[in-house]
């Protein structure tokens, strides 16, 4: 019986825990195709480019110029800790990397190219 309230209370601890952690930091979903986009560099692709990636768009930057930028602007609803998850497609036959800038107010506080 002991095991029992053990497993029991491990189980309801781990709820706890899980839902108490996501309702703090709620998600924040963007798609990079909704960007703004400054100079050429990078387009919304669709059909096969896309077909490979997620099937719907892509924002693309095979092509253009090299100072293009593409970017958002979010507001963070509250203090905490939060995931920047980025999904992307690097193929060798196209060009370079990009960069993950992220900024609050003027400081940059995360800069990682993929």
């Amino acid at each position: 019986m002991k095991k029992i309230q053990t497993i029991a209370a491990a189980g309801l601890f781990f709820l706890l825990t899980f839902f108490s952690i996501h309702q703090i930091n709620a998600d924040i979903f963007l798609q990079a195709e909704n960007f703004k986009v400054t100079g050429t560099g990078w387009k919304v692709a669709e059909g096969n480019v896309a077909r490979d990636a997620s099937g719907l768009k892509v924002l693309q930057g095979s092509s253009g110029q090299f100072d293009s930028v593409a970017y958002e602007t979010i507001t963070i609803p509250e203090k905490g800790v939060y995931r920047i998850w980025v999904r992307y497609s690097q193929k060798p036959d196209v060009r370079g990397t990009f960069k993950l800038l992220l900024f609050q107010g003027e400081n940059q506080i995360v800069s990682k190219e993929f």
